[in-house]
């Protein structure tokens, strides 16, 4: 747990700062990428398919860090991500936990397309708090794997 709270900081403060540029950017590179990839998720989302759903949830930050040209750093948080990776598999199947993770992104991308950066660091810190928000839940309900 305390590894994935380190990779969660480093991949919030990534984030933050990724979006921010973005929102204040004039560039909407990113925003038909970005439009697809929710699209899919959606569909994702009403035929209850995780996987696809999981996939597109990587996808979504990675249009991120590639729009903002630091598509190597999604690489470092990659490579730390086992144990927050874990996490997020637990509780994805929770009631409400992907349709949160969807709304949040939806929330990220409007916000980035209007230019907002308060509430792009705001839908930004709420999603990737989410999971780690939950931990103990987690935890009582697999304790096989803590």
């Amino acid at each position: 747990i305390e590894h994935a709270l380190e990779t969660q900081l480093l991949r919030l403060s990534l984030e933050l700062e990724i979006t921010r540029r973005l929102a204040q950017s004039a560039d909407n590179s990113v925003i038909d990428k970005v439009s697809h990839i929710l699209k899919a998720q959606e569909t994702a989302f009403q035929s209850g398919d995780l996987d696809t759903f999981a996939r597109l949830d990587h996808e979504f930050h990675l249009a991120f860090y590639i729009a903002a040209g630091v598509q190597n750093l999604h690489g470092v948080i990659d490579a730390r991500s086992g144990h927050i990776d874990r996490l997020r598999n637990l509780n994805l199947p929770d009631p409400g936990k992907s349709r949160s993770i969807l709304d949040w992104h939806k929330r990220i991308f409007e916000a980035i397309k209007a230019g907002d950066t308060a509430a792009t660091e705001h839908a930004v810190r709420e999603h990737l708090s989410g999971t780690l928000a939950k931990v103990e839940q987690i935890r009582a309900r697999h304790p096989d794997y803590f």
